[in-house]
């Protein structure tokens, strides 16, 4: 297994392959609770994310490893979601439009970006929703969302017509 996995560190630059000797450092093997050899685990921002036990043959372990790593629109969307706490929207933005030229159907990058373009391209974040919501039903309510603040946005835009009245101003400002 070795062999194996020193092979696939140096083709993927996707993971760095570490080793621990148990015998060396026993506290480090009991917090991760191995009991036998090989045990190969997958850590991703810290955690394990996930892992096996034995030996495998090689087109197993890349089989597991390409399931078990993050995808590049993966990586991006956590990105993204940083950098949109951090306050820079704009890096965001391009980032998730980045991870969707990788994965055009990523549900979490579509409505994340939906909910950054909605004031600034209505009409794109609400055909960006609308996607995230047939691929991925558990969006439908943000979909739902971004389609009320289009439409009254649209409102606003058209408020001027409206007869005076006193209600007018009221509800121009509230829109």
């Amino acid at each position: 297994l070795g062999p194996i996995l020193e092979k696939l560190d140096e083709e993927d630059d996707r993971f760095t392959l570490a080793k621990l000797n148990t015998d060396d450092d026993q506290a480090t093997a009991m917090r991760y609770n191995i009991r036998s050899i090989p045990a190969v685990k997958l850590f991703v921002n810290g955690e394990v994310a996930d892992e096996f036990l034995g030996a495998l043959p090689e087109p197993r372990v890349r089989q597991w490893l390409k399931d078990a790593l993050p995808s590049e629109s993966t990586r991006l969307l956590e990105d993204a979601a940083a950098l949109i706490d951090g306050g820079d929207s704009k890096t965001a933005e391009a980032m998730l439009e980045q991870a969707l030229e990788v994965e055009p159907d990523n549900a979490d990058a579509l409505s994340m970006l939906a909910n950054l373009v909605v004031f600034s391209q209505p009409e794109h974040a609400l055909d960006l929703a609308k996607h995230a919501s047939r691929l991925d039903a558990s969006k439908y309510s943000a979909s739902q969302g971004i389609e009320t603040i289009v439409d009254l946005l649209a409102r606003r835009d058209s408020a001027d017509a409206l007869p005076e009245d006193a209600a007018k101003a009221p509800y121009i400002e509230a829109l």
